[in-house]
């Protein structure tokens, strides 16, 4: 058990060369560091997971959007809590908000199939 979490959380091992922020607010491209890191590495495209569709990942996408980035959303790899709310906002977010305002909405599966088919 993690932080009183009952849920196995899984871990990803941080390479010496990966940027590592910290993120205190719900939109990531309000973080001066993060947007540096972006601008540094010339930056355009963004595939975007996250935790809580209807927080998070829509506040950093919209974010991201009004500073001239390109989302590739991968709906299978966002997530809310399971409130049934919550649970049919996330399903119109990912249906129709996402690919109609803010970039392309795929599963991570196609997304793959995509970048592993073009690269020859």
């Amino acid at each position: 058990m993690i932080s009183g979490f009952e849920e196995v959380f899984h871990t990803v091992e941080v390479a010496a060369s990966d940027f590592v922020v910290a993120k205190n607010t719900y939109d990531i491209f309000a973080n001066e560091d993060f947007l540096k890191k972006m601008k540094e590495n010339g930056t355009k495209y963004i595939i975007m997971t996250g935790i809580f569709t209807d927080g998070c990942v829509l506040a950093s996408i919209i974010g991201g959007f009004s500073k001239g980035y390109n989302f590739v959303i991968l709906k299978d790899l966002v997530e809310t809590t399971d409130v049934e709310i919550r649970q049919r906002l996330q399903d119109l977010l990912i249906r129709y908000t996402f690919p109609m305002q803010y970039g392309r909405t795929v599963t991570s599966s196609e997304l793959l199939t995509e970048m592993t088919s073009t690269k020859g």
